[in-house]
């Protein structure tokens, strides 16, 4: 998502490490055979190989995906939809408006633990400034994340949000996204207690404790820890 050209005054002030790059799975290959050959060096790691490979030249580095994240993280691929309803701005094509702020709230927290080290305080400024700046289709952001299972993922970056810069969103639509009161209050003893940082160490503690935590359903957890066990008996397998 190019946010530092939408909503950034000066782009270059906010940091950014790489390019991220996302293609029709059935393109990954092609795409891959297009960078290398333009001069790019492959990277790969069993861990996210089932969907992501990471491409150097110089000093630039593009992420290219095939899926936003692991296959089985989501109910329903969402790919091929979000290259379907993708938009230019100035030039540069992104997801759409509603797309790129789902992106924003549920990436960080499955990829990055919303609060651990890993996880830059700048993300959440680039929501905000989002928010100021595109009007946000609430209905239409509660429909791709509960067909997606990851309405708690959403509330748990808001949640982090609010806590830190003070943004808030409109009541209903928080109150439609939040979990039950149980797991409610265990995501704001883990993000208060700043359990994603404490347990840094412990990747698959953070993984089991926080991530599945943030799925919305019993199912939607047998799935991505099913789709996890997949992947590693697959890694390394382009």
């Amino acid at each position: 998502v190019p946010i530092r050209e939408l909503v950034y005054p000066t782009p270059s002030l906010r940091v950014a490490t790489d390019i991220d790059v996302l293609v029709a799975p059935e393109d990954k290959i092609v795409a891959t055979r297009a960078l290398t050959s333009a001069g790019f060096q492959l990277f790969t790691k069993g861990i996210s190989i089932s969907h992501e490979v990471t491409l150097e030249k110089n000093q630039g580095q593009i992420d290219l995906h095939w899926d936003i994240l692991r296959p089985g993280r989501t109910r329903i691929p969402l790919t091929r939809e979000l290259l379907d309803q993708r938009v230019e701005v100035d030039n540069i094509w992104s997801p759409s408006p509603t797309a790129t702020l789902f992106l924003m709230l549920v990436h960080p927290v499955i990829t990055k633990y919303c609060n651990s080290p890993t996880a830059s305080v700048i993300r959440l400024l680039d929501i905000c400034l989002w928010l100021k700046k595109y009007p946000t289709d609430w209905d239409a952001l509660f429909e791709l994340l509960d067909r997606s299972g990851l309405k708690t993922a959403a509330w748990t970056m808001l949640e982090w949000l609010q806590t830190l810069t003070g943004t808030t969103v409109p009541d209903d639509f928080r109150e439609a996204i939040q979990p039950g009161p149980v797991r409610r209050k265990y995501l704001q003893t883990w993000l208060a207690k700043d359990l994603s940082t404490r347990l840094i160490n412990w990747p698959y503690a953070v993984q089991t404790g926080f991530t599945l935590a943030n799925h919305d359903r019993l199912a939607d957890v047998v799935r991505t820890s099913l789709s996890a066990v997949q992947a590693r008996r697959a890694g390394g397998q382009l």
